[in-house]
């Protein structure tokens, strides 16, 4: 009869251990994944922060900043406006770049935010954008998307 109860507390023993195991391994791995969120969720948006700074005065729309902490690879979509006058030029991006965005590479602005192991990838669209005065018919450069949806 004593060697039944003492049996009965060592099942109970080992499924309990077993239990808080399992427990265990299941905790530590939503707490690192919930950890890596928090951490990507910032980086996302002060990445986007220094993109909107990086740009300065030209127009340029964020779409979407993916920050991967495991894999530390960073995608970036941006929508750049270039001037009316860049659909009659061939050239690359960084042809019709301003000289304030030349003089400051996105690559130092990215690597001040993720760090020097860390790798981008940014995804951009070009738009030919202008704002024409129906009054005068005047065509001048389309002003940032955030001016116009502010007002």
């Amino acid at each position: 009869m004593v060697f039944r109860k003492a049996h009965r507390g060592v099942k109970f023993t080992l499924g309990m251990a077993v239990t808080l195991a399992f427990l265990t391994v299941v905790l530590v791995q939503l707490l690192a994944a919930t950890y890596l969120r928090y951490i990507e969720t910032g980086t996302d948006a002060i990445l986007a922060q220094r993109t909107k700074e990086w740009a300065g005065d030209t127009p340029v729309e964020i779409i979407r900043v993916d920050v991967h902490a495991r894999t530390k690879i960073a995608e970036i979509w941006v929508l750049l406006d270039l001037p009316s006058d860049a659909q009659y030029k061939i050239g690359s991006l960084d042809d019709f770049l301003p000289a304030a965005m030349k003089e400051h590479p996105f690559r130092k602005a990215a690597r001040d935010v993720l760090g020097e192991d860390d790798k981008v990838v940014v995804r951009y669209q070009t738009r030919i954008a202008w704002q024409v005065d129906l009054a005068t018919e005047a065509i001048d450069v389309a002003p940032s998307v955030d001016a116009v949806q502010e007002d």
